[in-house]
């Protein structure tokens, strides 16, 4: 009876282990299939805001890309710019395209762009984000928001009076760091 319970016991036990191996199993795959969800569901909101027009922003739906007076092989597409109230605060909202046509991954740029009117005065100026990791010959997509609650320098008003097709971009690139480390500056 002894040697019953204990074979018992031991069935209970591996039977037990099995379980909890195919639980543990399915929970990783749920996870996975979670974290594949949110990837997509951010690709969507990324998307939803680049398209959407609201009635209290200045931005366009054309795109813009910059004059050729930049010296290295990165092209910059201004896609979307501007001011939009929210509760409490007013965002300038930014989407912007880097195209790398180099033969190497890019990973770090230091970049800038300015925004000019027809008349060519200077509606708004930025520096580019420092860590792109654009791959070679491909484009990326960004996005950047900056707090214009208080708009010391007036650029949505400025960039209301204009609209994106007249708009002239300046874009310069004054350094690039590759995937091997390597440094291309053009100062």
């Amino acid at each position: 009876m002894k040697k019953l319970l204990i074979f018992l016991t031991y069935i209970l036990f591996v039977c037990n282990n099995g379980l909890a191996k195919t639980i543990d199993q399915r929970l990783e795959s749920i996870e996975k299939r979670l974290e594949n969800i949110e990837n997509s569901l951010k690709f969507l909101d990324l998307i939803n805001n680049l398209s959407e027009e609201t009635s209290n922003s200045s931005t366009k739906a054309k795109t813009l890309k910059s004059k050729d007076n930049n010296k290295s092989k990165v092209k910059f597409e201004l896609l979307k710019i501007g001011c939009e109230k929210e509760d409490f605060s007013t965002k300038l909202k930014i989407y912007y395209t880097l195209k790398n046509d180099y033969q190497k991954t890019i990973k770090l740029i230091d970049a800038n762009f300015i925004i000019n009117n027809l008349f060519d005065e200077k509606l708004y100026g930025a520096k580019i984000l420092r860590s792109a990791y654009v791959d070679s010959k491909k484009e990326k997509k960004f996005s950047a928001q900056i707090d214009k609650t208080f708009d010391i320098d007036n650029s949505c008003s400025k960039l209301e009076q204009s609209s994106l097709e007249d708009y002239k971009i300046i874009f310069r690139v004054d350094k690039i760091a590759f995937e091997d480390n390597s440094i291309l500056n053009f100062k």
